[in-house]
C-alpha cells in the first residue's frame, strides 16, 4: 500500500503526469515550470517533490537536504483516481454556471476540500462565482479583506487559488499577497545616496557601522529585494494598491519614494549569481541603480577559502545552480559575474568599518 501524500504532493504529481509526456523529465525544466503552473512558492514544490520521493512515486538524485539535485528525475506513471469529492467539486463547479475555462482552472483546488461537506462546497462555489463578477473598483481593497468579506468569511481563501485560477477569475493577482509588507529604513533627512540591503542581519550591521548617519539603508524585511519592482509597478498603476509599507529603524529618512528615487541607489546583497538576476529585476523599476561599492570587499573575500564558499547546500546555495543566470549587460561587471562563478561571499561577512568605509559610493567610485 502506497504510503500517504501532503494535498501539496498530490497537485505537483498531477501536474508532472500532466504537463510531461515522458516518464523521464529534465529538473532544471521541471522546477520553474511546476512553481509557475501551479501558483505555488519554491519552498512548497520543493517540500512536495520530497515527499513524492520519500513514496517512490518520483525518482531523482537527493541531496543532503532530499532535495533533488541537476540531472533527470522518473515520475511514476500511475493514474490516480479520482475522489468522491473531486467528483462532487467538479459537478458542483458545472452547476454553478463556470466556464469552460474557469471551470478547469477551480478544478484542482478539490485537493484542499477534502474535508468539506457538499454544502459548503456550492456556497463556495456561489461566493466564487459572485465575485467573479464584480468590476475592478471592488478589489481595491486588500486580498485578505476581499477574501474574507466575499468568500465565507475567510481572509484565505484567494491566497489559495492558483495564479491559473486568479486570472480566470479576473481577479488582481495582487490580492493574493496575503499580508502587508514592510521595508525598514534608516538614515538622515538628506541622505547622501540609497543603500539597498537584501539581508536583514547586514541591515542591522549596517546601521551599527554608523552608515546612517550620511546614508539611507533600505531592506525589505523577510521578503527579497526583488518583490520591490512588482510592488513598485503596481503601486504606481493600480488605484488601491497596498503597496510596501516603510517602517523606520534608525534616523529621519525620506519617504520609501523619494529614497528609491534619488540620484544614487546602490545594491548591497550576497556576491552570488542570484545577486546578478535581483539587479536586473531591480533595474526594471529603478533605472539608476548601480552596485555598492561593499562588493569590492567581498570580491578580494573570494580569492580565500576561509573566506568564501562553493555553491552547495550547506550554505543554501546549490539551488542556484539549477537555474543558470547569464552575463550581466554591463561589461564592466562581467568579471565580477566570472568571479562568482563557482564561490561565493554572504553579505554578512563584510565587517563594520569596510561597510562605513564603502557602503555610500558605487562598485566604480570604490576601485
Amino acid at each position: 500500500m502506497t504510503d500517504p501524500i501532503s494535498e501539496d504532493a498530490a497537485r505537483v504529481l498531477d501536474a508532472l503526469r500532466k504537463t510531461f509526456r515522458s516518464e523521464r523529465v529534465r529538473i532544471s525544466t521541471a522546477l520553474p515550470r511546476l512553481i509557475s503552473k501551479l501558483g505555488l512558492g519554491q519552498i512548497v514544490v520543493y517540500e512536495a517533490l520530497r515527499d513524492l520521493h520519500r513514496t517512490g512515486m518520483v525518482a531523482y538524485q537527493a541531496d543532503s537536504r532530499g532535495l533533488p539535485v541537476s540531472g533527470y528525475m522518473r515520475v511514476s506513471p500511475q493514474e490516480t483516481q479520482p475522489a468522491p469529492h473531486e467528483i462532487e467539486w467538479s459537478d458542483v463547479l458545472r452547476a454553478a454556471g463556470f466556464t469552460a475555462a474557469e471551470h478547469e482552472a477551480l478544478d484542482p483546488l478539490s485537493a484542499k476540500l477534502g474535508d468539506f461537506q457538499p454544502a459548503d462546497m456550492r456556497h463556495l462555489a456561489q461566493a466564487l462565482r459572485a465575485l467573479a463578477g464584480r468590476d475592478a473598483s471592488h478589489f481595491e481593497e486588500a486580498g485578505p479583506n476581499v477574501s474574507a468579506r466575499n468568500l465565507m468569511g475567510s481572509a484565505k481563501v484567494i491566497a489559495q487559488l492558483s495564479t491559473k485560477a486568479t486570472a480566470a477569475l479576473g481577479l488582481p493577482p495582487r490580492l493574493q499577497q496575503s499580508s502587508p509588507r514592510y521595508v525598514v529604513c534608516a538614515g538622515p533627512t538628506e541622505p547622501n545616496a540609497t543603500l539597498l540591503i537584501e539581508n536583514p542581519r547586514a541591515f542591522e550591521n549596517a546601521v551599527r557601522s554608523g552608515l546612517a548617519q550620511t546614508v539611507a539603508l533600505v531592506c525589505t524585511y523577510g521578503f527579497g529585494l526583488s518583490y520591490l519592482t512588482e510592488e513598485l509597478v503596481e503601486t504606481l498603476t493600480l488605484p488601491g494598491a497596498e503597496g510596501p509599507i516603510a517602517v523606520q529603524r534608525a534616523g529621519t529618512p525620506p519617504p520609501l519614494d523619494a529614497l528609491l528615487g534619488a540620484e544614487n541607489v546602490y545594491l548591497w546583497g550576497d556576491l552570488d549569481r542570484a545577486a546578478f538576476s535581483i539587479y536586473a529585476s531591480l533595474r526594471r523599476a529603478i533605472p539608476q541603480l548601480a552596485w555598492s561599492g561593499l562588493y569590492v570587499a567581498m570580491d578580494r573575500m573570494l580569492d580565500d577559502p576561509m573566506s568564501s564558499h562553493p555553491y552547495a547546500a550547506l550554505f543554501d546555495k546549490a539551488g542556484q545552480l539549477l537555474r543558470p543566470v547569464g552575463p550581466p549587460d554591463e561589461p564592466n561587471m562581467y568579471r565580477l559575474w566570472e568571479r562568482c562563478a563557482f564561490r561565493a561571499v554572504d553579505q554578512e561577512a563584510v565587517s563594520e568599518p569596510e561597510i562605513a568605509l564603502l557602503g555610500g559610493s558605487g562598485i566604480e567610485m570604490a576601485r
